[in-house]
């Protein structure tokens, strides 16, 4: 049986808030994946459109003037590295209208069920697509390469000591060094191993390679070849760190998210403002802190959300945030592994509070900040807030 898209109602506490999923059935039983939050009058519309979407249980009542529109896939036109691509959205005869951004992986997913979904050329341009992964993965490079370049005109011996970098990559203590070897290009593989016993090894964590070369920079990944952190290992000098993570988000309903968070959506907050936002589980508050937190609209409606955290001790963090992560998600799978993620995931994604869609908000993306972005000022002066 073909998958099938469906609309499921998002909770009992927020009635009009819909998750549209793919269903899949078969003789094992019923399974859902998660697509993208909409609206009820945008769910009504879909269903409307006969295009293949259609409730789960029931329907909404129906309201004299319908906007019947289709599922629209359209190329994001700002992509960033590590980001999802695609936009997905409503087509009305009034024009498009963004749901959510989606990635490859959902991309393939919906046009894997029997739904009309339409495209600017029809089909997806994936060879535009790939273009774009190859012109943001040469910027990186190019990055990367002006950062090996400075890194010559000041050189400076880096010491750091390997072992206990492991730990603070993936929250995991127990690394033992295994053994090294010389690569091409005068760069060394260390290899560090869990014990046998230790029960991360299930979640395929029990090898990690860094690779690292002679001017100081390594890669952190697993034997599969999936990288957990690049960088330089001057980064491990110090026990903590310091970081900006940018998240963008949509107020899906501005009076519960005024109610939760006592935030009025349009004029924004920061620091003190955002404090039941950021509302961290207290093992997290003890070691991770939050110097600076800006909320702001966009000019597309969007919200930019801006959280600039330091930690003394990076390797307590990151176990701790395991723990408080696995406890969330049901598991570790995703955890993340750069520090910009663990401040994401510490202070929105996995904090204190209830699931976003039941406090009137939805999480859009998460990226780190181009490098211009952080002010000479906050890094000289920072304001010492605390949650």
């Amino acid at each position: 049986m073909s998958p099938s898209l469906v609309l499921i109602p998002q909770t009992s506490v927020l009635p009009g808030i819909y998750q549209l999923a793919i269903r899949y059935h078969d003789l094992s039983g019923t399974d859902y994946s998660r697509i993208a939050t909409m609206d009820g009058d945008t769910a009504r519309d879909l269903v409307a459109s006969k295009t293949g979407v259609d409730f789960l249980t029931g329907k909404l009542p129906e309201t004299p003037e319908r906007r019947p529109g289709r599922l629209f896939v359209t190329p994001r036109p700002d992509p960033k590295p590590d980001t999802a691509l695609w936009i997905l959205n409503i087509q009305r005869a009034s024009g498009l209208h963004k749901i959510a951004y989606i990635n490859d992986e959902k991309l393939n997913a919906l046009m894997a069920t029997d739904a009309k979904i339409g495209f600017p050329e029809g089909e997806p341009n994936w060879k535009r697509h790939d273009e774009v992964l190859t012109r943001l993965r040469i910027n990186e490079l190019r990055a990367e390469a002006d950062r090996l370049e400075a890194t010559l005109d000041t050189p400076k011996a880096v010491s750091v000591p390997l072992d206990g970098i492991p730990a603070r990559i993936t929250g995991i203590a127990g690394y033992g060094w295994e053994s090294s070897a010389d690569l091409p290009g005068g760069q060394k593989l260390h290899i560090f191993k869990l014990p046998e016993w230790h029960e991360a090894i299930d979640d395929g964590m029990g090898e990690m390679h860094l690779i690292a070369d002679a001017a100081g920079g390594y890669r952190a990944q697993l034997p599969t070849g999936q990288v957990l952190r690049e960088g330089h290992l001057s980064d491990f000098a110090e026990p903590g760190f310091r970081v900006r993570s940018v998240v963008e988000l949509d107020v899906t309903d501005p009076d519960a998210f005024r109610e939760a968070f006592g935030i009025e959506p349009g004029a924004g907050a920061a620091d003190g403002g955002l404090t039941k936002l950021l509302n961290m589980e207290p093992e997290i508050a003890e070691v991770l802190k939050v110097e600076r937190a800006e909320l702001r609209a966009t000019e597309g409606g969007a919200f930019i959300l801006t959280i600039e955290a330091s930690a003394e001790n990076e390797a307590e963090l990151m176990a701790d945030l395991r723990r408080v992560y696995s406890d969330c998600w049901g598991g570790a799978d995703g955890f993340p592994t750069t520090r910009e993620g663990a401040v994401f995931e510490a202070c929105l994604a996995s904090n204190a509070n209830p699931s976003p869609d039941t406090c009137g908000f939805q999480i859009n993306d998460w990226y780190p900040p181009q490098a211009a972005e952080i002010e000479p000022e906050a890094l000289s002066a920072p304001s010492g807030l605390s949650f």
